[in-house]
């Protein structure tokens, strides 16, 4: 019994995650009211951060749950990375600083920075599908 297991395409891979974050993550921050250039864990009280006009409304407290429980799979996945990783997560990706100034910081040369990138970028979709249980798949599968 063979089991077929997907090749992924690491440069398709490393493509989409870097349109997640250029246009899925700044709206995942916006919901959960905080900003997408500043990430930070976020503590879950249980308790809206906004005034609520109607207190007794259950379906407005879980939608706001659900909206930090979204953004804190992000910061848990970019956590989950090895340090050089979530540096090119961050820097690179979310802070946008340009690729020549990352790798200088890293004292890389341009194409060692460019293969650690993709490796992050990579990383991430496999960090990040982790905390969504399978539901958010970033990888690009090479077809047969």
């Amino acid at each position: 019994m063979d089991v077929l297991i997907p090749q992924i395409d690491r440069k398709g891979t490393a493509r989409k995650v870097k349109k997640f974050f250029e246009y899925d993550y700044p709206g995942i921050c916006r919901r959960a009211g905080n900003n997408p250039a500043g990430i930070k864990a976020v503590v879950i009280d249980g308790m809206p951060k906004s005034p609520s006009f109607d207190n007794s409304s259950e379906e407005k407290l879980t939608d706001f749950i659900e909206k930090q429980v979204d953004y804190e799979k992000v910061v848990k996945a970019i956590r989950a990375l090895d340090e050089m990783s979530k540096d090119i997560i961050m820097y690179n990706i979310i802070e946008k600083q340009s690729n020549s100034w990352c790798y200088r910081r890293f004292h890389m040369t341009s194409s060692r920075y460019d293969d650690y990138k993709k490796y992050a970028l990579n990383a991430f979709a496999d960090s990040y599908e982790y905390q969504t249980f399978g539901e958010t798949d970033l990888h690009e599968y090479l077809s047969d």
